[in-house]
């Protein structure tokens, strides 16, 4: 996976990452984006409400699904 760490601070939307990890990968994998990311990075927590400039990535062994008001 190649990630491209020149989103802008401002950037207007939320990103999500959803891709087949272990579930002992993703933590440490959301640590290692954010040292390289202008914006936020964390991994998705259920009910979560997506905010822009923040990366979110699944959590693995996790399915991820978005509400139409736009909760994890």
């Amino acid at each position: 996976m190649r990630f491209d760490a020149r989103f802008p601070k401002d950037f207007p939307a939320a990103v999500v990452l959803v891709q087949h990890m272990p579930a002992t990968f993703t933590s440490q994998l959301s640590v290692q984006l954010a040292e390289v990311a202008s914006i936020r990075v964390k991994e998705a927590e259920a009910n979560e409400a997506l905010s822009p400039g923040t990366f979110y990535v699944c959590p693995g062994s996790h399915h991820l699904r978005i509400s139409l008001t736009g909760r994890l």
